[in-house]
């Protein structure tokens, strides 16, 4: 993720759901959007640099889809923690990709902006976060936290679309903390099968 993807999408794609949002309590509608108060040109800079501190790499991401005039638009953003502790012992790699931050355009943001017919991209990013823990070296490993400001919508997302099983609310997380129950993981045999899902297509 560069500066100016960040730029960009903090000026449009988010402007977009800020907007939304306004519009949704207006109007007394739910606005489950966990990204809602997100500013991507803060967190691809700040985020990184306290897991430095940490001794571990943290990556920001773009996911671009084409317009009708074959330009790439914006269509996701990520922020990957590299390798951090895998949450489920016993496991015979002891780290995984943790997901940090997730954010996937409005179709209708898209739509505005020239691509005509935009993608269901929660498999895509997902995808990409899979597929980067396999370049890793880690095997597909990989866990993410579906932020409670999101609703249900990424809770049937991760379990009944990916089929992703969740950590209990109680269980213990690396750094000390307590899992919520909306902690999902990818174990190596469930990553191969999600990977291999969309290999055609990548």
């Amino acid at each position: 993720m560069s500066v100016a993807d960040a730029l960009y999408w903090d000026a449009t794609i988010q402007r977009d759901i800020i907007l939304d949002g306004i519009k949704a309590k207006r109007l007394g509608q739910p606005f489950p959007r966990a990204d809602f108060y997100w500013t991507w040109t803060g967190i691809r800079m700040l985020f990184p640099l306290a897991q430095l501190l940490q001794k571990r790499r943290c990556r920001g991401l773009t996911i671009f889809v084409r317009d009708d005039a074959g330009r790439g638009v914006p269509a996701g953003m990520m922020l990957l923690i590299e390798k951090y502790p895998w949450p489920v012992p016993p496991a015979a790699i002891a780290q995984s990709t943790f997901t940090w931050f997730i954010a996937a355009a409005p179709s209708a943001s898209l739509i505005s902006r020239g691509v005509a017919d935009p993608p269901s991209l929660g498999r895509i990013m997902l995808d990409t976060a899979l597929v980067s823990s396999k370049a890793l070296g880690l095997d597909g490993q990989m866990w993410l936290h579906a932020a409670p400001s999101g609703g249900e919508k990424p809770i049937h997302f991760y379990r009944t679309v990916c089929h992703m099983p969740s950590l209990p609310r109680g269980a213990a997380l690396p750094g000390g903390q307590l899992s919520d129950g909306r902690h999902f993981y990818a174990p190596v045999p469930l990553a191969r099968r999600l990977i291999h899902a969309l290999q055609l297509t990548r």
